[in-house]
């Protein structure tokens, strides 16, 4: 019996000594896997971080890209209004070729006129063209033409 009672004080005493080292097996254990979940609960929140700087990034990007789209229609549409404006002035230098050429041609033959005017000192036409007037307005016209002739008859 005293051997029985011995085995059971050496199992008991054995059971203590394994129950705590599992004790202070599980308590590592334990530490182990809170710091484990704190480096998790970490790594999450870097994570998070992290995509929140990508996001602003992309938003960025996406202003950036809609900033360039809206710059590049106005420089087309510039584009097109320096072309249209380019045109219009051809066609003008065009017109204004033409008009020098009429005009030149108009110097042309009011320069006949006036050389025969003088030859033929006619005052009674120009009372005759004032006098056609049909309105005081169209008076007013030729009288100024009139004048002007005048002034060119005495220039030359």
């Amino acid at each position: 019996m005293q051997s029985i009672k011995r085995m059971i004080l050496v199992i008991f005493t054995c059971f203590l000594c394994v129950s705590g080292t599992v004790v202070t097996h599980a308590q590592t254990n334990t530490e182990a896997l809170q710091n484990v979940q704190q480096q998790l609960d970490q790594q999450a929140k870097e994570k998070q971080s992290v995509q929140q700087g990508m996001d602003t990034i992309q938003q960025e990007m996406q202003s950036l890209n809609t900033y360039i789209s809206e710059n590049t229609n106005a420089m087309a549409k510039t584009q097109e209004k320096i072309a249209a404006t380019n045109k219009l002035i051809e066609e003008k230098k065009e017109e204004i070729v033409t008009l020098e050429d009429k005009m030149l041609a108009r110097k042309g033959v009011m320069k006949q006129r006036l050389v025969a005017l003088q030859h033929d000192n006619n005052l009674s036409m120009v009372i005759r063209v004032l006098l056609e007037a049909k309105s005081l307005d169209d008076f007013i016209q030729r009288a100024s033409a009139v004048s002007a002739f005048l002034v060119q008859i005495t220039i030359f």
